[in-house]
């Protein structure tokens, strides 16, 4: 058993995140105090003709335990929950939870009442949890998809200009670090292909293989664990010259009974094959 067992007392403690489109982040401004006018710089205002969706304000994921340690996912794998149990297994937890006799039903070598109930119990909610969550990361992929799908495009409008103004002025580049870099990310990627291309190229020259870059890693990959699983594998039964030898002889056809009514019989499936 874990060391670090966290145990999830009623899933109504987890906030259940609507998937459907979530209200904006305006806040009432009822109590909010009036800002004093002064030379402010540009901010985004409630006029701005944005339509995409915020994520809900009060969306709270948990922490992870600081002590939590992460195990291999192969390890239970034979364990993981089948959707025909997940679909089952909330009614099965009720049935469990009103037992009357239970080692009546189940004798006396059953494991005790109580933690197979709790068992039981905090299994449907951590899938229960893991459903939601599941269905909101999809949730967050497509609308985070669709905001940086909006921010590229604004990007590509606002590149060159920015671009023109650190030539200009090299300290827009100083005072705007994270723009500056923000810009220049794909800028950066696209020169690392390029290099990564030659790279391989002047490899394939030399007759070697290409095996830089992301592609030429898994490529390197491969081919190693192709050495490896040859140099493991059982060897194969050598033919020595101390086999004996077989003999040829002239094959023998089988006789086929003849058909009383006349029919040509079918020719035998190993017709003409040498018999020992």
């Amino acid at each position: 058993m874990a060391k670090n067992h966290t145990t999830v007392k009623s899933t109504a403690a987890i906030k259940t995140v609507s998937h459907r489109a979530a209200p904006s982040q305006a806040t009432t401004t009822e109590n909010a105090p009036t800002p004093a006018a002064s030379a402010a710089p540009q901010t985004a205002t409630a006029t701005s003709s944005v339509l995409l969706v915020a994520p809900p304000p009060e969306t709270s994921i948990p922490s992870v335990p600081a002590d939590f340690v992460p195990v291999s996912g192969a390890d239970y794998r034979g364990f993981a929950p089948k959707s025909g149990e997940l679909a089952v297994m909330p009614e099965a937890v009720k049935e469990l939870q009103g037992f009357a006799d239970f080692t009546g039903v189940f004798g006396k070598t059953a494991p005790p009442y109580a933690a197979v109930v709790q068992t039981f119990d905090i299994a449907n909610q951590w899938s229960a949890v893991r459903t939601r969550l599941n269905a909101f990361d999809v949730y967050c992929a497509t609308q985070e998809n669709l905001a940086w799908k909006d921010v590229h495009a604004f990007m590509d409008r606002m590149k060159p200009a920015f671009e023109l103004a650190v030539r200009s002025d090299g300290s827009v580049a100083t005072s705007l670090p994270s723009l500056s870099r923000l810009f220049s990310v794909q800028k950066v990627i696209a020169q690392k292909g390029v290099t990564t291309r030659k790279e391989n190229k002047k490899l394939e020259a030399e007759g070697k293989m290409p095996i830089k870059g992301t592609v030429g890693k898994r490529r390197k990959k491969a081919a190693a664990n192709a050495l490896l699983a040859a140099a493991t594998a059982p060897p194969q039964a050598a033919v020595t010259a101390s086999a004996p030898a077989t003999t040829t002889a002239t094959p023998v056809a089988e006789v086929a009974p003849l058909a009383t009514n006349g029919a040509t019989p079918a020719v035998p499936a190993q017709s003409g094959t040498a018999h020992s």
